[in-house]
């Protein structure tokens, strides 16, 4: 099994698209010092075939492109079986959008949130299955 950090940014990314703040100034002005970072997501390759993103956001199709395992190889589409989400936001589902099948994972507080978002059952027809992920 392999872990994968695919980004490890705060919730906006780095630099955030909204901030001047001077950590933001200088990486969008290429800082050397600075670099840009995606929101925080990591992805677990459990053999060959299978593959768990857990934690996706909303970048998630600039972090796989950036991360030759996530990336087709033999196969027409990616292998991500399994997507984690663990906020609310459903950003990241229209980026899996291709008509590929996967298993949706949250915790029940989560999935309430997503099952009372109309744009989830519009989204519904590419989730496989909608799985809660039990909190200890």
């Amino acid at each position: 099994m392999c872990v994968i950090v695919l980004a490890s940014g705060a919730g906006g990314a780095d630099p955030q698209w909204n901030s001047t703040a001077p950590a933001c100034r200088s990486t969008r002005f290429g800082d050397p010092v600075s670099w840009s970072c995606g929101q925080a997501s990591f992805a677990v390759i459990a053999d060959d075939k299978a593959r768990v993103v857990l934690k996706a956001s909303p970048d998630l199709r600039h972090l796989m492109e950036q991360t030759p395992a996530l990336q087709p190889s033999d196969r027409l589409r990616t292998s991500i079986a399994v997507v984690g989400l663990t906020m609310g936001n459903i950003d990241v589902l229209p980026t899996l959008r291709e008509r590929q099948s996967f298993t949706q994972l949250a915790t029940p507080r989560v999935q309430a949130i997503l099952v009372a978002n109309p744009m989830v059952e519009v989204l519904n027809h590419m989730i496989g299955s909608h799985r809660e992920l039990p909190v200890a």
